[in-house]
């Protein structure tokens, strides 16, 4: 609704990531890598930070949590934790925002990353004091408190309650873009950026949000692989309450995400059929040599 014009390079690399695991079935060779960090090179070339710490994490779920890796071997554990850690330590490196010296292959510095995550989505110290004064939200993190708080969001009625305030104003942006509140002017008690939840329930009140998440699990969990559908489901939250909602609602992204779940079912379907089909057989054998 309030499109972010740097959205997709948030979103897009991580399922493409995703669809490129499903393609090779978890199994990579040297090449694969190679892709996976071109991949990334996308998120980092828009100066995108997100994707930073996500893809590692989301990279490493696949393997360890999706392909049940984590039960083969204890030492599958530790390789795919180095490769995600590698992921984010050179991702931090060429990303100037998330350096100290605020430049391309600056220093890698955990401390100052956690500073700037914290500052991010929560506002520095001075911030923070002001806004707690004014009775403010600062930030991503802290508009997440939004979502539980219709008086913030200037939704007093019940009415607005349950639908909202309608979407006119928003879509058109007639006050400004609504996610970025230190620039727009809805009234609402909240400085700097929020997620796309925000606008929405704004928009079209409690009762139209959940619908919304009603119909993105209906989506998600028509995979017929449930790790991968509630790891996506997990992104797909992140996305909705922190970031544009995207992943589901902007066209390049959603097309990728019915890809997975296509690709995936049908791959499925082939191999039931083809089991069924040799389970068929065994069976018409197994007859064949009790009568002969």
């Amino acid at each position: 609704m309030s499109y972010g014009g740097g959205g997709p390079a948030v979103v897009i690399p991580i399922v493409a990531m995703i669809f490129y695991w499903l393609i090779k079935n978890g199994r990579f060779r040297k090449k694969d890598w190679i892709i996976i960090t071109l991949i990334l090179i996308i998120a980092i070339a828009s100066g995108k930070r997100q994707p930073i710490i996500i893809y590692p994490a989301i990279l490493f779920a696949l393997f360890v949590f999706v392909s049940k890796s984590i039960r083969l071997h204890i030492l599958t554990l530790m390789k795919y934790s180095l490769v995600a850690f590698l992921v984010f330590y050179f991702g931090v490196r060429m990303t100037s925002t998330m350096t100290p010296e605020k430049k391309i292959w600056g220093s890698f510095d955990i401390s100052y990353i956690s500073k700037y995550v914290s500052d991010y989505y929560f506002g520095n110290n001075e911030k923070k004091i002001n806004i707690k004064n004014e009775n403010y939200g600062s930030g991503r993190g802290t508009g997440f408190l939004l979502y539980f708080n219709p008086d913030m969001l200037t939704l007093y009625s019940k009415k607005e309650l349950l639908f909202g305030k309608g979407v006119y104003e928003v879509a058109i942006a007639k006050y400004g873009r609504f996610t970025a509140t230190s620039r727009s002017d809805y009234g609402i008690k909240h400085k700097g950026l929020i997620g796309e939840a925000g606008a929405i329930i704004y928009t079209l009140g409690y009762l139209g949000t959940i619908f919304i998440v009603l119909f993105a699990i209906n989506i998600i969990f028509s995979i017929k692989n449930k790790r991968l559908a509630w790891l996506i489901f997990f992104y797909f939250l992140w996305d909705f309450l922190f970031y544009y909602n995207q992943m589901l609602f902007f066209n390049s992204s959603a097309l990728i995400i019915l890809s997975i779940i296509f690709c995936y079912n049908s791959h499925k379907n082939e191999k039931i059929k083809y089991f069924k089909t040799v389970f068929e057989n065994n069976k018409k054998k197994q007859k064949s040599l009790i009568v002969s």
